[in-house]
């Protein structure tokens, strides 16, 4: 079963379409992001982002994976790992590769 944050919506209100997305904002998405992950109930999830988000987290969350080789993250690049959570908050992101 999908579970729907009613926080986040189909159209993402901090996006403007004449102004670039800053690094706060990003940092913003992730955090939110990972909040949101967390409160599933679901063993696996399967995350399609643009490579930008995707290394933005592993530099804020997991950058030790960033620095074993890993340059940047290039859409359609895929990556496994797990979300160690406690009491409902995000603690870690832990072994994870590019598969």
């Amino acid at each position: 079963m999908i579970h729907f944050d009613p926080h986040m919506t189909e159209h993402d209100e901090r996006w403007k379409p004449d102004q670039r997305e800053t690094w706060d904002d990003i940092t913003h998405r992730v955090e939110m992001f990972l909040a949101w992950i967390v409160r599933q109930a679901a063993d696996n999830v399967v995350v399609v982002s643009h490579g930008v988000f995707l290394e933005h987290l592993f530099r804020l969350k997991a950058p030790e994976g960033l620095e074993r080789g890993h340059r940047r993250v290039h859409n359609l690049d895929a990556f496994s790992c797990r979300c160690v959570s406690r009491d409902g908050h995000f603690v870690r992101l832990e072994s994870w590769r590019q598969i």
